[in-house]
């Protein structure tokens, strides 16, 4: 049985906090909130998927009365459509979800945290690769899974931070800088099936893609072809690519999924179905 009284806890920690709200559960007692977080996983990976389901039906209904009407012959609404527009995605023409250059996400950052909280919902797998480019320290983060509602899905985001940053609550957080955007590309498959290849013109900080027709889609049923554009940043190449060098013998590391062009400075990424990042 689901211990609902624990689950309002979790409220404390909900993902549409603001950064700064998110940042006071560290006067909680966090390792509660992890071991409960640990306990309830897969009954949370449950829950978060039959709820989009009952309101998929919901908001089919809703959409059939519409258009059984005339009221608009063309409506139709879902629940990825709804998360989406909450969490500034824009649709593409061939129905696949990318998140908005300008989202709000930017403000927040990101670190360890808000995967704990992530992954109670969902099945993901995620990896770090941190390097050292002049006075600052990056990360290029990546993840991809299931996204409920939004389906299959995978996302890199580029991050920094001063050297010697220290967040003031002890987190290990990481920043946001529109300075450091890439130009990056993204494909996703499952199987032999092509989930989506987004290619985008503009230059990235995140570069993301989510497909609602494959739904309940396990991390270790997708691959992750994408690349990332570094010669207009000399600098942050110099940067990652000794860091590429001095790691990517170390099995441990995980640094065996990329591949670089030393020549057009362009960093590849091939990670396979069965290499699993998250340790």
């Amino acid at each position: 049985m689901i211990d609902y009284s624990k689950i309002t806890q979790l409220n404390a920690v909900n993902a549409y906090a603001s950064p700064f709200e998110r940042s006071q559960t560290s006067l909680l007692d966090m390792d509660n909130v992890f071991n409960m977080a640990k306990v309830q996983g897969d009954l949370s990976y449950e829950i978060a998927h039959k709820v989009p389901k009952i309101a998929d039906y919901m908001l089919g209904g809703l959409s059939w009365l519409i258009r059984a009407f005339n009221i608009d012959p063309d409506f139709s609404v879902s629940t990825a459509d709804i998360g989406a527009k909450i969490l500034m995605m824009d649709k593409d023409d061939k129905g696949i979800y990318h998140a908005n250059r300008e989202a709000l996400q930017q403000l927040g950052g990101y670190n360890n945290f808000y995967d704990t909280i992530f992954d109670l919902g969902t099945n993901m797998d995620a990896g770090k690769f941190e390097f050292t480019a002049g006075n600052n320290e990056f990360v290029i983060w990546m993840w991809k899974g299931d996204y409920i509602n939004l389906g299959a899905g995978a996302e890199i985001g580029i991050y920094n931070r001063p050297k010697g940053y220290e967040d003031e609550y002890g987190v290990d957080h990481w920043l946001v800088n529109r300075d450091f955007e890439l130009p990056m590309t993204l494909r996703l498959y499952c199987d032999d099936n092509i989930v989506f290849n987004y290619r985008p013109e503009d230059t990235q900080w995140w570069i993301t893609g989510f497909n609602p027709k494959f739904e309940g889609v396990m991390a270790n049923e997708l691959k992750v072809v994408a690349s990332i554009d570094f010669s207009d940043h000399p600098g942050l190449w110099q940067g990652f690519y000794a860091e590429y060098n001095k790691q990517k013998n170390d099995k441990n590391k995980n640094w065996d999924i990329w591949y670089v062009d030393k020549n057009e400075r362009t960093a590849y990424i091939v990670w396979q179905p069965w290499q699993q990042l998250k340790k």
